[in-house]
């Protein structure tokens, strides 16, 4: 009797780390669907929440970070936008068109290097201290980072910090054009 008992916690104890490793193993294959649609042809598309699943998907996702700022207004030239990430507490859109892009994002992560060609200008961003860097100065809307942290509430790890590092990358525009960019977002309601 002692022995079959034995036998039978093992046999548990085996049919729980299956089930455990068939769990992680299908957390490991889960790949957000990118959502895509394609924007009006007009010169300055309008963005609103009621018109793309877009930023209502982010909504549900990001829910980490408070305001989540969306555009208004795009530059003209783009077609189509699509989700790449969202996370409770970072997202990434992309927008693009014929051989122009412009990302926008909330992430912890480190904005390009600054090589012998590029530049790196301080600016004010929606109000805040911001920085404009160039990949290639002589080319400058060849690559184009801005970054600045906006004030709000935003969950990452077990911490609440009161600012969000926002971040707009494009090639394709003028510096200002990404500038004018990040002034038209907006907080999603």
């Amino acid at each position: 009797m002692k022995n079959s008992k034995i036998i039978l916690f093992l046999i548990l104890i085996v049919v729980i780390i299956i089930l455990g490793v068939i769990i992680l193993d299908s957390k490991k294959q889960e790949k957000p669907i990118p959502v895509t649609t394609n924007i009006s042809s007009t010169t300055t598309p309008e963005i609103t929440t009621t018109s793309t699943s877009i930023w209502k998907t982010i909504q549900m996702k990001s829910t980490g970070i408070a305001p989540i700022l969306y555009p208004e207004k795009l530059p003209s030239g783009l077609q189509t936008q699509k989700i790449i990430r969202s996370g409770s507490d970072n997202f990434l859109v992309e927008y693009t068109g014929s051989n122009k892009k412009i990302d926008l994002l909330v992430d912890m992560i480190s904005p390009g290097e600054i090589d012998a060609k590029g530049s790196q200008t301080q600016i004010t961003i929606r109000g805040q201290k911001g920085t404009l860097q160039l990949q290639n100065a002589a080319k400058p809307s060849e690559f184009i980072w801005l970054w600045w942290e906006e004030p709000g509430s935003w969950k990452l790890g077990g911490t609440t910090r009161n600012k969000i590092f926002y971040m707009v990358t494009g090639s394709g525009f003028t510096p200002q054009e990404i500038e004018n960019f990040a002034e038209t977002l907006k907080p999603l309601k």
